[in-house]
């Protein structure tokens, strides 16, 4: 009777491991992997930074608004800017190269340099003269940068513009001529 017994107990615990086993459950669920491949960045040239006629010592200022407020403005002055275009809702790093930048006439010489006393630059939405948002940048230095972050209203927008104002200080012995200088503006997604 002990072995049936022990036998009979053996069997209710195997039985019980099997109900067991039968009676979980599974579950399993899906989800799916999105993304969205946003625009790529892109800059286009606006209008070139223009001062016509400079006079021999005397300073010569183009502010973000297409104003001369430094010198005689002899018609025709802009203010430099270009178009950014990058997906919305995207970060992005802008960086112009002004540190590297002197404007030439001609054939280099020490005269035929007109020095830049300094610059003025900012990213804009909107017309020049009323832009609906606006964000200084505030160094001209060969390194720094300028990011559109989640914090400002350049985030969200799809496109905006980037304007550049400076000032030249000719010498008053400056070589008369045309002076050129080139400022490349690059933007890049962070």
């Amino acid at each position: 009777m002990k072995t049936k017994m022990k036998f009979f107990a053996a069997l209710v615990i195997m039985m019980g491991f099997t109900m067991s086993a039968m009676a979980q459950k599974t579950a399993n669920a899906k989800i799916n992997g999105n993304a969205t491949v946003t625009a790529g960045v892109t800059v286009a040239k606006g209008l070139d930074l223009e001062f016509k006629n400079v006079v021999p010592g005397v300073p010569k200022t183009i502010d973000l608004k297409n104003y001369v407020s430094a010198g005689t403005a002899t018609g025709g002055e802009t203010t430099g800017y270009w178009t950014i275009t990058k997906g919305a809702n995207t970060q992005v790093t802008i960086g112009i190269n002004t540190a590297a930048v002197t404007f030439l006439s001609g054939i280099v010489t020490a005269t035929n340099h007109l020095p830049i006393g300094s610059y003025t630059g900012r990213l804009r939405i909107g017309t020049a003269g009323t832009p609906t948002s606006e964000k200084a940048i505030t160094d001209f230095a060969s390194t720094s940068t300028t990011n559109v972050d989640g914090t400002d209203p350049f985030f969200a927008a799809s496109s905006f513009y980037v304007d550049l104002g400076a000032t030249v200080t000719p010498a008053t012995d400056q070589a008369a001529g045309s002076y050129t200088a080139e400022y490349t503006l690059t933007a890049t997604y962070n």
